[in-house]
């Protein structure tokens, strides 16, 4: 059923009737049992009255009515669900809406504004594919922050100590997050804001075959089952044909052991703001992190799994990701990154596991620094941008190996042990310092025991050893050189009364060869009302 060609028209007019405001709407309306769908259009016109003749601020006399805007919005809806696509289910949502604005008079500007909503979602297979895709598209205001870095307190004028803060400062340019060592906090201002055309996109992709595998035995048994209660006792299958059937199933049976060990998963996602009005191929994703773009970011994740029981497990991830950033400080920021992480995992036992990890990680971060107040005319007296001057291009390369052991000594005990190698290289390309390369070799101990339904405590003691060549290291605050001993202590003791009250007790002991020990210790009580 459906509404077809419904037409409205309405005239509004101000007060001082020198303004009027014409509008005509067209809709169609169709629904069905397993879609939907509606558009409109919308004409708008407006008029207005000039003055002729004014005396002392007032309108003697007026015009006829002048054209001052046309407007013309078409807006298209689309639902759909449906439960039965290839033993799966499929939804469809989508909203798109185009609005174009011409102006008659040379007060105003022609403007093009573009708005789309959509949400795709497939799972066929009983769910062992999983498909979703979303896109979103508006216009919006892009702030303009200066953003600033102090270890002064805003309110007392104290410089913070180690802790109080939540930024370690690397050099000019890098602050790095850290709760436990940081004593800078940082500060944002608004400048202004700029109109933005704004992209939201994502890809998803996820599969396991183990949910179709599964569901496809619960209907092969219940077919056994019926065949089994239909057929005549009184003539049994013969051997050889029992054989035949066993032979037969015995590579499918294998196949379907391997896929349904087998699970991954592959994510894209982007954020793209542009000072463009109308551009087709921001809207087709083409032109990304552009001459025009204030922010961009493009992210992938893509995940692999293999796991034919849970006594072991093999896992791959990679994640690669861009951002392009021109809001704050009048600077550019463009920054690289891609990380590989392979893992495996072996429970011999219920109580004990032996795991491997390796990662590798890479990174570029590029900073330009505007300056407008050298930008030249063009002759039709527009300015041109200048682009960014280089002040910084870090390059990073990390990889980290570790080997653990972790065995439950009992229900309320338990233990895990780790040792790895981590190296480091740094290379700053505007920079005199050579190439810094560091290598520690780490062991770590961890003992947890478990107060069963009041809290914990967690001791964890790392020791390590660190040596470095070349220039200073990036990272040098969390870089020790020569043997080094931390050691972590939490408590936790939850007490039930009125309310539940959570008593924290944090202590850190740490020692290296350039710094003296040094011991914090923290006590915190939460409540819960």
């Amino acid at each position: 059923m459906g509404t077809l060609g419904t037409v409205e028209s309405t005239e509004a007019r101000n007060a001082l009737l020198n303004q009027k405001r014409n509008r005509a709407t067209g809709r169609l309306n169709l629904a069905q049992d397993w879609a939907s769908f509606d558009t409109s259009l919308s004409l708008e016109e407006a008029f207005a009255k000039e003055p002729l003749l004014t005396i002392d601020n007032e309108s003697i006399s007026l015009s006829d009515w002048q054209p001052s805007t046309t407007a013309r919005t078409w807006k298209v809806g689309i639902f759909s669900q449906q439960a039965s696509v290839l033993k799966g289910g499929m939804d469809l949502t989508a909203n798109v809406a185009r609005r174009t604005l011409k102006a008659h008079t040379d007060l105003g500007a022609d403007t093009t504004t573009q708005l789309a909503d959509v949400s795709f979602q497939l799972t066929p297979l009983s769910r062992a594919i999983d498909m979703e895709i979303t896109y979103e598209l508006d216009k919006k205001l892009t702030s303009q922050r200066r953003e600033v870095y102090t270890d002064i307190h805003p309110h007392t004028g104290i410089p913070l100590l180690p802790g109080e803060g939540y930024y370690v400062k690397l050099d000019d340019l890098h602050y790095v997050e850290d709760p436990e060592e940081g004593t800078y906090i940082k500060i944002y201002q608004n400048v202004g804001d700029k109109p933005t055309t704004a992209v939201d996109a994502e890809f998803r992709l996820r599969f396991q075959p183990r949910q179709f595998f599964a569901r496809r035995a619960r209907e092969q048994q219940n077919q056994r089952r019926n065949a089994t209660q239909n057929r005549d006792s009184l003539r049994p299958t013969p051997q050889s044909n029992r054989q035949q059937i066993a032979d037969s199933e015995q590579p499918t049976v294998n196949t379907e052991w391997f896929l349904s060990a087998l699970r991954g998963q592959t994510r894209f996602w982007l954020t793209e703001e542009q000072e463009v009005e109308d551009a087709v191929s921001l809207y087709l994703l083409q032109s990304l992190q552009g001459s025009d773009t204030l922010f961009g970011r493009l992210n992938q994740h893509h995940r692999f799994e293999f796991s034919p029981s849970p006594a072991f497990s093999f896992e791959f991830n990679l994640r690669t990701g861009e951002t392009l950033n021109r809001r704050i400080n009048n600077q550019e920021r463009h920054r690289r990154h891609r990380t590989y992480e392979v893992s495996l995992s072996v429970n011999p036992t219920q109580r004990m596991s032996v795991n491997a990890n390796w990662e590798q990680r890479r990174e570029t971060e590029k900073y330009g620094q505007f300056d407008f107040e050298i930008t030249a005319p063009l002759p039709n007296g527009d300015e041109t941008e200048s682009s960014p001057t280089p002040i910084s291009d870090l390059r990073q390369f990390e990889q980290v190996t570790e080997l653990g052991l972790r065995y439950e000594l009992s229900r309320t005990l338990r233990w895990s042990g780790t040792g790895g190698y981590r190296q480091t290289t740094d290379e700053e390309q505007f920079d005199e310092e050579p190439e810094a390369r560091t290598r520690t070799f780490f062991y770590e101990n961890r003992v947890v025991y478990s107060l069963i339904g009041k809290g914990r405590i967690d001791i964890n003691y790392k020791l390590g050893y660190g040596e470095s060549s070349g220039g200073i290291p990036f990272a040098q605050y969390t870089f020790y050189e020569g043997i080094s001993h931390e050691i972590r202590t939490t408590a936790d003791y939850r007490l039930r009364r009125f309310t539940d009250l959570l008593f924290r007790l944090n202590y850190r002991l740490l020692s290296t060869k350039q710094r003296k020990p040094e011991h914090r210790l923290e006590m915190t009580v939460s409540a819960e009302l």
